[in-house]
C-alpha cells in the first residue's frame, strides 16, 4: 500500500515512495484497557470505587528519516480538586533532533529540571556537537477550593545550549523559569470572613477558641521562581570521569507582596540586568544555590564512585516534582569481582542546618556492604546495614542518638532438573537497634526466619511456599512474635495460552491478623492480544476490623 494513496492505513508495513527512498514505514506499539472496581466495608475508603483507563503508545519508522511515537492515557482517576491524569503527547525523533507536542517531561539536571510533566511544546536540536532546546506549557491547572485544595495554574519556560559529545566531554548552560497565574484564581477577598469570631481579638465568642490568622487563609499564594544552572562533564587520564552540577535559583514565595527596587539590592550589573529581563525580586523572595558532583573510577576491575551534594536552605526548583533543601551529603561506593563474588560497599554521611539557623543540626551516616555469590549450584548473599542518627544541639531535651545494624543472609540452592523440589532458600536477618534521648533509652533486638521453597511441576502446577517468623526482644516489656505465611499455586493449560494463579498470605503481629487471598489469570487470546482478571480480598482483624475487595480486568494488544 502506498502511503497518501488511501486514507485508512492498517498497522504493518507501508512501502514508501522512490523520493523518499523507497523504504518502508514501520507501526509497532501496545495499547491497554484496565477496569477496577473496589469496595471496603468497615473503614474509609482507600480508592476510587471505580477506576477505567486506557493507554496506547505507537511507535511510526518512517524509513531512515524519522521515528514518531506517541503516548495516550485517559483515565477516570482525575478530579476537580486534583491535577487531570490523562496524558497525550507526540515525540518525533530524526538524526539530528527531536521535539514534544502535548503532555512530556524532559531532564535537564538532577535539580533543575527533572521529571515535572509539561503540557507544551518542546524542540531539542543536536547537530554535530551543538545542543539547543526551548519549550514549555502548562504544569498545573487551576483548582479552585479551600487553601490547601486550590492551586494556580502554573507555567514553565525551559531552554538549555550545550556543546560536546554526552557520552564524553560536554557542557550545558539551561534556565528554567516557572510562574504561577494570578488570574487563574479570583483574588482573595479582604478581611475576614468568619462572622462567630471577633477580628480584633480572634476570639469565638460561642466557645471561647482562639483562631490563628496562619492556619485560616482563605487563599493559596502564587509562586514565581528562576533557575540558572550548568552541566559539566570531563572524561579524565586513567578511566575517570567528573560530572558537575551546579545551579542558582530565585523564588518568590508570594506574588501580591510588594515589589523590591533592583537599585536597592546589592548585587553586580550582570545580574541585575539578567533579573530585570526574568525576574522581579519581591519582600517574599530569596535565593540559593545548589552542587552536584560525582567522580567515577574504574581501577583494576573496581568501579569506585564519590559523591559530594550541597543543596542550600533557600534552593528551590519547581521544574522537579521535590527536592529537599537545606542538605549536605557526602557519598562513597564501590564494587569489584573476585572469582564467583561480587563485592559491593557504599558509605553515606549526610547533615543539615548549613547555615546554623536552627538550634539543632542533624547528622547520619550510614554504611551499607554486601556479597553476592554463586558457586555451582549455590546462591548466597550477605549483606550488611549500619544506620547512625543523631544531633548536635546545646538542649539536652532536643538531643538523641540512634544506632541500628542489619545484619542479613540468603542462602539457597537449586536442584537438579529431575529433582521434586526445584529452588530452597532460608534467610535469616539480624537486627539491633539503639536510641538514647533525653531521660529515656530504648534498646531492641529482632530475629527474622524465612524459608522459602519452589517444587516441581505436578499436573502442570507449580507451588511457591515461604514462611516467616520474626521475634523481636525490647530491652524492657514484653517480647513477641510476628508470623507470616505464603502459597502461590500456578497452572498452565491449553498449550500454556492460559496462566491461572491462586495466592494467600497470611501475617499474625500481636494481636493484629492479616489475610490476603486472590486469584489472577490470563489467557492469550492471539500472539498479540491477552486478557488478565485479578480478585484479592483483604481481610483485617486488630485495633480495627475492615474488609476490602478488588477486582480488575485488563485487555493488552501488541501492533
Amino acid at each position: 500500500m502506498v502511503l497518501g494513496m488511501v486514507p485508512a492505513v492498517s498497522f504493518g508495513q507501508v512501502q514508501m515512495p522512490s523520493y523518499l527512498g523507497g523504504r518502508y514505514v514501520t507501526i509497532t506499539g501496545q495499547s491497554t484497557a484496565f477496569g477496577e472496581v473496589y469496595g471496603i466495608r468497615g473503614a474509609p475508603r482507600r480508592r476510587p470505587p471505580s477506576t477505567a483507563r486506557i493507554a496506547v503508545t505507537p511507535t511510526m519508522q518512517i524509513g531512515r528519516l524519522m521515528t514518531l511515537s506517541a503516548d495516550m492515557i485517559l483515565s477516570t482517576e482525575g478530579s476537580e480538586m486534583r491535577q487531570n491524569m490523562n496524558i497525550l503527547g507526540l515525540h518525533p525523533v530524526w538524526a539530528w533532533g527531536r521535539a514534544h507536542l502535548g503532555d512530556y517531561a524532559d531532564q535537564f539536571a538532577l535539580l533543575t529540571l527533572n521529571g515535572v510533566n509539561v503540557k507544551g511544546a518542546e524542540v531539542d536540536l543536536y547537530p554535530a556537537n551543538l545542543r539547543f532546546t526551548l519549550g514549555g506549557g502548562r504544569t498545573r491547572r487551576a483548582v479552585e477550593g479551600y487553601a490547601l485544595e486550590q492551586s494556580y495554574a502554573q507555567y514553565l519556560l525551559a531552554g538549555r545550549i550545550g556543546y560536546g559529545n554526552m557520552k564524553k566531554n560536554y557542557l550545558d548552560v539551561h534556565f528554567v523559569k516557572v510562574k504561577d497565574d494570578i488570574e487563574s484564581l479570583p483574588e482573595a477577598p479582604q478581611g475576614w470572613d468568619y462572622p462567630v469570631v471577633n477580628p480584633d481579638t480572634l476570639q469565638a465568642e460561642e466557645d471561647t477558641l482562639w483562631i490563628d490568622r496562619t492556619f485560616t487563609q482563605v487563599r493559596t499564594a502564587p509562586q514565581e521562581n528562576l533557575v540558572l544552572g550548568c552541566v559539566l562533564a570531563v572524561s579524565l587520564p586513567s578511566r575517570m570521569r567528573l560530572s558537575v552540577e551546579a545551579s542558582a535559583s530565585a523564588y518568590t514565595k508570594d506574588l501580591y507582596a510588594e515589589a523590591v527596587p533592583l537599585d536597592s539590592v546589592d548585587m553586580p550589573g550582570l545580574v541585575r540586568d539578567m533579573m530585570d529581563l526574568a525576574f522581579t525580586p519581591r519582600r517574599s523572595s530569596f535565593g540559593d544555590y545548589a552542587l552536584n558532583s560525582n567522580l567515577e573510577m574504574d581501577f583494576f576491575g573496581a568501579k569506585t564512585q564519590l559523591g559530594y551534594r550541597y543543596i542550600g536552605p533557600g534552593y528551590i526548583s519547581l521544574g522537579t516534582p521535590s527536592t529537599l533543601n537545606d542538605r549536605r551529603e557526602l557519598t562513597f561506593g564501590t564494587s569489584f569481582t573476585s572469582g564467583p563474588h561480587r563485592i559491593q560497599v557504599r558509605v553515606t554521611r549526610f547533615s543539615d542546618n548549613l547555615l546554623g539557623q536552627r538550634e539543632t543540626t542533624n547528622m547520619r551516616h550510614q554504611i551499607r556492604t554486601g556479597i553476592n555469590s554463586m558457586v555451582g549450584r549455590w546462591r548466597s548473599v550477605i549483606q550488611v546495614n549500619g544506620l547512625f542518627l543523631g544531633n548536635r544541639t546545646s538542649s539536652d531535651s532536643l538531643a538523641y542518638d540512634f544506632k541500628t545494624w542489619i545484619i542479613t543472609t540468603q542462602q539457597g540452592l537449586v536442584f537438579a532438573s529431575g529433582s521434586w523440589i526445584r529452588q530452597a532458600g532460608l534467610q535469616y536477618t539480624f537486627q539491633q537497634s539503639k536510641k538514647e534521648k533525653w531521660l529515656q533509652d530504648t534498646d531492641a533486638i529482632y530475629h527474622t526466619v524465612t524459608i522459602t521453597g519452589q517444587f516441581r511441576e505436578i499436573w502442570n502446577i507449580d507451588a511457591n511456599v515461604s514462611v516467616g517468623l520474626s521475634f523481636r526482644k525490647p530491652e524492657t516489656g514484653a517480647s513477641f512474635t510476628s508470623q507470616v505465611y505464603s502459597l502461590r499455586l500456578t497452572r498452565r493449560a491449553m498449550d500454556n495460552r492460559l496462566m491461572t494463579s491462586l495466592f494467600s498470605t497470611s501475617s499474625l503481629i500481636r494481636d493484629t491478623q492479616m489475610i490476603q487471598t486472590g486469584l489472577t489469570a490470563g489467557y492469550r487470546l492471539t500472539d498479540k492480544m491477552q486478557i488478565s482478571v485479578n480478585v484479592a480480598s483483604n481481610v483485617f482483624r486488630g485495633p480495627r476490623n475492615f474488609e476490602e475487595l478488588r477486582s480488575s480486568l485488563r485487555l493488552s494488544h501488541q501492533f
